[in-house]
């Protein structure tokens, strides 16, 4: 996934299916396990700075659509 903005901090896809929509776009299927990584960053704190994400999202059922955490 690339950032498109000048701070170039570039997604990776984990576990992510890819699958053809309806409309014959190419989409990420998350099962639930699948994330996308971006690395840590100073501008990604909301803490210390506001940031904007944007998703086209189609729910199955409950879930996360952003989280900051994990191992690191």
């Amino acid at each position: 996934i690339l950032d498109q903005t000048e701070n170039k901090l570039h997604g990776l896809l984990m576990r992510v299916e890819s699958k053809k929509a309806e409309d014959g776009r190419s989409v990420g299927f998350f099962d639930g396990n699948a994330v996308v990584e971006v690395p840590r960053s100073k501008m990604l704190n909301p803490a210390l700075s506001a940031f904007t994400l944007e998703a086209e999202v189609r729910a199955d059922g409950d879930g996360v659509i952003i989280a900051r955490g994990g191992r690191n």
